[in-house]
């Protein structure tokens, strides 16, 4: 005998929140140490200091005061005008950071402005990436956007960078390396060591306005067939996949996209969250080698839930794209939707720098959206269901 629908969707929720669970037990001392913070508006004023883990989701976020811990921060405006003691991870539309950064810093964002001090590393993505004058980096510098300007900063370590459009005219104090085709060097740029220049078409150097000391310019054209063969076999692959856990799932996948569009930004940050911390788990329990078996296992159910999450994104995207046109989704709506938010998807993955951002950004909505939705099917499976009768009754009454 088949399961029914309700019986699968409980046994696939019973298994990703044994994942949840197996995650947060691991980290239990993390966690014990962290403050959760999810509103409309989150801030931290310039009187307040906080010793724990500060996790914040929300449209607005402000650090103005000190933590004296680590932060992840989603929101679609994040800024930082106080002092982040530890690391901070950062997602969102508009991010500024003016204060202070006590290690790494790794954001995601539409637009990052940077004019504060970081003392460790720094990893960006977005479309446009802004140094000013103020910023000092203590560590290596990683970025990849559509727009890159670095001018008048100072980074200690090496630079690696990849945009459409790049413009440095401060001081590095390691290698450089520039992965584009339009680059410009100000009178002020400096590296101590050799500059890297790694571009698909020919690069002349009277468009580079300054030429620095040790600049070195690599041709490479890539090989555009396979790649293009290899990525028509994977979506259509991802389609009937896709297809049938439609086929199965479709009354799940229903609910999973009314509860997935209306929490983005605490899903989001559910999914960044689950990202870096799964892994951090699974490896904590491959110390005592009677749990390596358990690491398989988890790892594996992990490595699915990614797979569904990211199919379950497309789905959402093209659904989106659908109700700009369709007042209502049917049945069959669901599956169009899942082939054009691949298409959609397959062609942003396509652009230089860009694709890699607006793939990942989608894989923690996707993944926070899974794993949050299983969490309160499993837990609250009434208030759930009520949520869809009383759905259907308002269908029902504008028919």
């Amino acid at each position: 005998m088949g399961l029914k629908g309700t019986d699968r969707c409980r046994i696939l929720s019973r298994a990703v929140l044994f994942t949840v669970l197996i995650t947060v037990l691991s980290t239990d001392l993390l966690l014990a140490q962290s403050v959760y913070r999810t509103d409309g508006s989150v801030q931290v004023s310039e009187s307040d200091t906080l010793s724990r883990q500060l996790f914040a989701a929300g449209e607005w976020i402000e650090i103005a005061g000190v933590l004296e811990n680590d932060l992840f921060a989603a929101g679609r405006q994040v800024s930082i005008d106080g002092t982040v003691m530890d690391d901070a991870f950062i997602a969102g539309e508009s991010v500024t950071v003016n204060g202070f950064i006590g290690d790494m810093l790794a954001t995601m964002a539409e637009s990052l402005v940077l004019d504060g001090n970081v003392a460790g590393d720094v990893f960006a993505m977005g479309r446009v990436v802004r140094l000013n004058g103020k910023t000092t980096i203590g560590g290596n510098l990683f970025i990849g956007a559509q727009d890159v300007q670095i001018d008048g900063s100072e980074v200690s370590g090496n630079a690696l960078l990849a945009a459409n459009r790049v413009h440095l005219n401060s001081r590095f104090g390691g290698h450089v390396t520039i992965y584009g085709s339009n680059i410009t060097f100000g009178p002020d740029y400096y590296s101590s060591k050799e500059t890297k220049i790694v571009s698909s078409e020919p690069i002349y150097r009277d468009n580079l306005g300054e030429i620095p000391e040790r600049l070195t310019i690599e041709v490479q054209r890539p090989p555009y067939l396979p790649v293009f063969l290899f990525q028509v076999w994977f979506y259509l692959s991802l389609l009937l996949t896709g297809i049938v856990l439609l086929l199965l799932f479709r009354k799940t996948a229903e609910d999973m996209q009314r509860f997935a569009v209306e929490r983005f930004w605490k899903n989001t940050l559910t999914g960044l969250l689950l990202f870096l911390l799964v892994p951090i788990a699974l490896l904590l329990l491959m110390v005592p080698l009677i749990t390596i078996p358990l690491v398989a296992l988890t790892g594996i159910l992990y490595l699915v839930v990614l797979f569904t999450s990211y199919l379950f994104t497309a789905m959402v995207l093209g659904l989106q794209i659908i109700l700009w046109f369709k007042k209502e989704a049917t049945p069959p709506t669901y599956y169009f939707a899942l082939a054009l938010g691949l298409i959609v998807i397959a062609a942003m993955n396509n652009l230089p720098v860009l694709g890699p951002l607006f793939s990942i950004f989608l894989l923690f909505f996707g993944l926070g959206s899974f794993a949050a939705y299983v969490f309160m099917r499993y837990k609250y499976p009434a208030d759930i269901n009520e949520f869809k009768d009383a759905d259907n009754e308002i269908k029902a009454g504008e028919m």
